[in-house]
């Protein structure tokens, strides 16, 4: 299990401790970082099929370097596509000129 993935179980069982039933939108704003959708619903899955197992999850104190560059290399991804996104729509709504 990653220092993230035992972060998103530890959230949970917190949530539960405090009489709220974890969701993905809770787990989510309760997380520090930015964390992959596909990943926060197979945690959330695993915890709500055996919360149990997961009940001594404790919140990481640090994360590790390989994990901060996978966090920095899927974020210069997402900004690239954004950026591509955005030079899109600035084409579409540019008025043909013609000379």
């Amino acid at each position: 299990m990653s220092n993230k993935e035992q972060h998103l179980f530890a959230i949970c069982n917190q949530l539960a401790a405090s009489g709220k039933t974890p969701t993905t939108a809770l787990v989510k704003n309760k997380y520090p970082g930015n964390v992959p959708m596909p990943m926060l619903l197979a945690v959330l899955k695993k915890w709500k099929q055996q919360p149990e197992a997961y009940a001594d999850a404790a919140i990481p104190e640090t994360i590790t370097k390989t994990e901060a560059v996978d966090e920095v290399t899927d974020l210069k991804r997402r900004v690239a596509k954004l950026e591509a996104q955005v030079a899109q729509l600035l084409l579409a709504q540019s008025p043909d000129t013609e000379l």
